[in-house]
């Protein structure tokens, strides 16, 4: 039986409920008018991967596995780096006002870059990321305003 287990960097999108998450929370602070509480300092750098391009991946990952099952493990990353005040900032103009927040300096246990390479996946299937933050972040904050 093929088997490949994947790695993904930090996956965006719509559908995502767990308000523990950097979009969903901030959102969900907009609506409920509560203070954001940003967890780092807000410059710690994450790359960011749309849901949308995960299950693409997911889907080359399989019938690559079928055909060769000579990979054990793949990462998913899309290249998209940003700190936490850049998407809250992303966040932010889509809503169109300032949302109030905090941050909490007391990062020393926060890992200050966190990437990955998907070289590997891109050059045995042939994926590549198709979605940026930026060009569905309006997409994605009309779901979480219009949804719970």
């Amino acid at each position: 039986m093929p088997v490949v287990t994947t790695r993904s960097c930090n996956i965006y999108g719509t559908g995502d409920n767990n308000i523990q998450r950097l979009i969903p929370g901030i959102i969900k602070a907009h609506k409920e008018d509560l203070v954001f509480t940003i967890r780092n300092s807000g410059k710690d750098i994450r790359e960011y991967i749309n849901v949308k391009d995960v299950v693409l991946a997911y889907s080359r990952i399989l019938e690559y596995g079928e055909k060769f099952n000579d990979i054990p493990s793949f990462n998913i990353s899309s290249g998209e780096r940003y700190s936490t005040f850049e998407v809250f900032n992303f966040v932010q103009k889509v809503i169109g006002h300032n949302i109030k927040h905090i941050i909490l300096e007391s990062d020393k246990f926060e890992i200050k870059k966190q990437f990955m390479s998907s070289l590997l996946l891109q050059e045995k299937t042939g994926w590549k990321p198709q979605y940026t933050m930026e060009s569905t972040i309006q997409e994605i904050v009309d779901f979480y305003m219009d949804n719970k």
